[in-house]
């Protein structure tokens, strides 16, 4: 609602999957709103995700803070927030000033919740003769005072595709029957209303991208994981699988758009979360993996189970076991590729960085003991698909560097010192190309405060030659920024690097006075400012009793034709 408002007044709506995608759009002589969505995962934490997002995140609302031009809208589940400020000190730091919205279903009030069924019954479309049914039952004080009320499960069950085939003399009662218990909502279907291929597609979805597959990455995926599962339950199947599945989901459990599939509803996700708590679907996906992310998700579901506890555990070395096709892969699967975007050709993400694929390997090898894994370790420490990269790797070298050399973490690893001598070099040799933006020098930085112990004094010594590097060309970053929030951002950067490698004073004025010369040059750009007016909004009283509840409802009650 809140990006609605904005576009009402004429703001670009931005949305983002990443702050990689936030960082490029950013343009502040136009009014834009940002909107990333479940930024920190859509059932779970993402632990990982949120490592590298952490600092990035702080400095993108920095950025937006500084600028009349742009706002940032994100969104996420209460308890993943919460989880997220235990292990992220930006976020549970105060003075981001995030402003934070809490949509608490538990305090809507009657009227609120009634307007929400209300609302849904006469634009989801909903058939006439259930809307009668629905509305001549009765049951309408139930389904807004039910204790599981919620606006997700409302959505479902008013969805017209979704509940034309329900009798509409049945419709009131299944409507509550779904509030008693919402797992049903999507059991029932997932079980017995769908073929088992189409139940492989869905399973398949999961571990794929949360914010929806590529269709060929989706068919590759499901047509590995489809054949392995029949080959274990005796099932059938064809090359026609794919196609069909996705004509039969299509609606109720799933929507294309263009090249992407996602879940209708993420509900659906909740849902398959919970039926994928069986470790045998775990092993069969594990064995069937083609990518390396797929691998790392399953891997990452499998801990909800709890068989990683227990540091000899049969059931996770079995698993890890599982992976060794896959893991040969690491090898050669790529890290990102080139694809055409709104500003032209630029790298994205295609798999895990190579460190993620280090330190997966590794759990992987204590989980197992298998000899493999560590040899596929050595082999990227040596040689890293498509080389280290200063965005994704960055900081994370320090951190295997100091692992390996550290026998509580990854010590233990056969050969970990030879292999955390092959890392050191490639992190030097990474820091000695200058290739990398001026912001990851401060990640580094970070990297190198938090893993020092264990790191060599070359590695230590290079890393401040390429900050002192970052003063002397100053003239040359800065010639390439385009926006005085740009340059500010940078200023603030070069003083904190300053303070933390006792930059002289003499050297930072210096190249300060070159940023500053800049934004001279920037400074006869106009901008756009906002006033934004804020709206009051009808909560409700507290007297909306049953007749108020009909009255609200009679407008809907119409002839079935």
């Amino acid at each position: 609602m809140l990006a609605y408002a904005h576009m009402a007044e004429d703001w670009d709506l931005v949305a983002i999957r990443s702050l990689d995608d936030g960082f490029a759009d950013f343009d502040e002589t136009q009014k834009q709103v940002f909107y990333f969505d479940d930024f920190l995962g859509r059932v779970a934490l993402d632990k990982s995700a949120l490592a590298k997002l952490d600092s990035d995140l702080a400095r993108f609302i920095k950025r937006v803070q500084k600028s009349s031009n742009t706002r940032f809208i994100l969104t996420t589940r209460a308890p993943i927030f919460e989880e997220a400020k235990h292990h992220s000190e930006h976020l549970a730091d105060e003075r981001l000033d995030i402003s934070r919205y809490l949509l608490d279903v538990g305090v809507y009030t009657r009227r609120i919740k009634a307007r929400i069924l209300y609302n849904h019954l006469l634009v989801t479309g909903t058939p006439q003769s259930h809307i009668n049914t629905l509305i001549v039952s009765g049951m309408l004080p139930k389904i807004v005072d039910h204790r599981h009320y919620n606006p997700r499960l409302i959505a479902l069950m008013t969805e017209g595709s979704r509940i034309a085939n329900h009798d509409p003399a049945n419709y009131p009662a299944a409507f509550i029957a779904a509030l008693d218990n919402p797992t049903q909502l999507w059991d029932l279907p997932f079980r017995k209303h769908i073929p088992t291929t189409c139940r492989n597609l869905l399973l398949t979805l999961f571990f794929c991208d949360q914010f929806g597959a590529d269709i060929d990455v989706l068919r590759e995926a499901f047509d590995a994981f489809n054949a392995e599962l029949s080959r274990h339950f005796g099932t059938a199947h064809n090359p026609k699988d794919f196609e069909e599945s996705l004509k039969i989901l299509e609606g109720g459990f799933i929507t294309i758009r263009g090249r992407e599939v996602n879940f209708v509803n993420p509900s659906v996700r909740d849902y398959l979360s919970a039926y994928l708590d069986d470790l045998t679907l775990l092993n069969l996906a594990a064995k069937s993996a083609k990518r390396t992310e797929w691998a790392r998700r399953v891997w990452q579901h499998s801990q909800r189970l709890g068989i990683h506890k227990t540091k000899d555990s049969s059931e996770a070395a079995a698993l890890a076991l599982n992976f060794r096709v896959v893991a040969e892969a690491f090898l050669s699967l790529p890290v990102q590729k080139r694809v055409e975007t709104r500003h032209g050709f630029g790298d994205t993400m295609d798999g895990l960085s190579n460190t993620d694929r280090i330190e997966l390997l590794a759990e992987w090898w204590f989980a197992s003991r298998e000899p493999r894994f560590v040899e596929l370790i050595e082999a990227l420490a040596a040689s890293p698909v498509q080389g280290w990269d200063s965005w994704r790797d960055g900081g994370d070298l320090f951190g295997i560097v100091s692992k390996l050399r550290d026998s509580d973490w990854l010590g233990e690893l056969p050969n970990a010192l030879v292999t955390a001598k092959r890392v050191e070099d490639g992190a030097i040799e990474l820091l000695e190309s200058h290739s990398y933006a001026p912001e990851d020098l401060t990640r580094f930085l970070d990297a190198e405060e938090e893993w020092r112990v264990g790191l060599g004094e070359r590695l230590i010594e290079v890393l401040y030659e390429a900050i002192e590097s970052e003063f002397r060309d100053v003239a040359d970053t800065v010639r390439y920024m385009d926006t005085e929030s740009t340059l500010e951002e940078h200023v603030e950067m070069l003083e904190d690097l300053a303070k933390r490698a006792s930059i002289p004073t003499s050297v930072l004025n210096e190249a300060k006075d070159i940023a500053l010369r800049r934004k001279y040059e920037l400074e006869d750009r106009s901008s756009y400012s906002a006033s934004y007016s804020s709206r009051n909004v009808d909560r409700g009283g507290d007297s909306f009793d049953d007749a108020a509840l009909s009255n609200l409802f009679a407008p809907l009650l119409r002839d079935n034709g």
